[in-house]
């Protein structure tokens, strides 16, 4: 029998996170439907296989509990995604992107070089760039409390307060993910 390969697990459920983000935060966002079925359809396929040999196999290459909280905020992120692009379609495909959603692609993106980072973990390697990422999400913040407060002073519709919360709670997923990552880094070096 051929030993799972947990790495390319997480990695696949990685890239499905990234394309949920590109489709809802991109310059050609997309709240259809199939996009988002096909993606959360792999995303879902890969969990179930990593979580079945999670449970057969007899020493995984990372601890079970980090294997299994990371596949399910990778996950998470794709329902966030998918949150976001169907209340972005509400408003219409003619509203500009905001910082914020261009921070979340960026982040998704880093986010998976790091998640790819995970095979060949060892104490003297490469490991992420904790400051450049930290700083996305500062960014990220800062352009959410702006957006916030251009709406409460009439700069920006009120109809566009759901969006804004919505990229909120995608930038906050992503950085959950960041974040358990990261813990998941530290405890298997």
């Amino acid at each position: 029998m051929m030993k799972y390969d947990y790495f390319e697990a997480l990695e696949s459920m990685a890239i499905c996170a990234v394309k949920a983000v590109e489709s809802s935060c991109g310059e050609r966002a997309s709240s259809e439907k199939e996009t988002f079925s096909h993606i959360r359809a792999e995303a879902n396929k890969t969990l179930i296989s990593l979580q079945k040999a999670l449970f057969l196999d007899f020493l995984p290459p990372l601890g079970r509990e980090d294997i299994a909280s990371l596949a399910h905020v990778l996950s998470g992120i794709t329902d966030a995604a998918h949150t976001h692009a169907t209340l972005s379609s509400a408003l219409g495909t003619s509203r500009r992107r905001s910082e914020e959603e261009r921070i979340c692609i960026t982040l998704a993106e880093e986010l998976k070089s790091c998640v790819n980072m995970l095979r060949k973990l060892k104490k003297n390697d490469k490991l992420p760039e904790l400051e450049k990422i930290r700083e996305l999400l500062h960014s990220g913040a800062e352009a959410h409390s702006a957006d916030i407060a251009r709406i409460y002073s009439g700069s920006l519709p009120q109809k566009r307060l759901d969006v804004v919360l919505s990229a909120g709670r995608l930038r906050t997923a992503i950085s959950h993910a960041l974040d358990t990552l990261i813990e998941v880094m530290l405890s298997n070096i």
